[in-house]
């Protein structure tokens, strides 16, 4: 999929859709001819992965990570982002930020009770 923004610059956007196990999730590359922007991050590290290979084959610089919420299928796999993509800012409101403060830790322990880790 592509669009054009006002200026007439290109822009594209590939969709990366989880597995199964990592709840059909999806995530989103926004990217102009070099740089690029990831709307949301896996919760499993190899879902993640695919991401991060991803961005490498589409020969993209990753500027910019926005985590739209705090669901664990949207944020638990960043980990693997940021170790891909050390100069990349992961962004988010600041409800998203305090919401995973407050039940990241009861939502992990709660994920790895049904599934096991979500670093698998």
């Amino acid at each position: 999929m592509s669009a054009q923004n006002s200026a007439g610059a290109s822009l594209s956007i590939q969709q990366f859709t989880s597995s199964e196990a990592g709840a059909w999730s999806n995530s989103y590359l926004i990217s102009g001819k070099s740089d690029a922007i990831l709307f949301d991050v896996f919760m499993l590290s190899k879902d993640a992965a695919q991401i991060a290979d991803g961005i490498v084959n589409f020969g993209k610089t990753l500027k910019t990570v926005v985590t739209s919420h705090a669901h664990p299928d949207h944020f638990m796999g960043l980990e693997v982002i940021t170790e891909r993509f050390p100069d990349a800012k992961v962004v988010s409101t600041a409800n998203v930020v305090a919401d995973i403060r407050q039940d990241g830790r009861w939502m992990l322990s709660l994920l790895q009770g049904k599934a096991g880790s979500p670093r698998t």
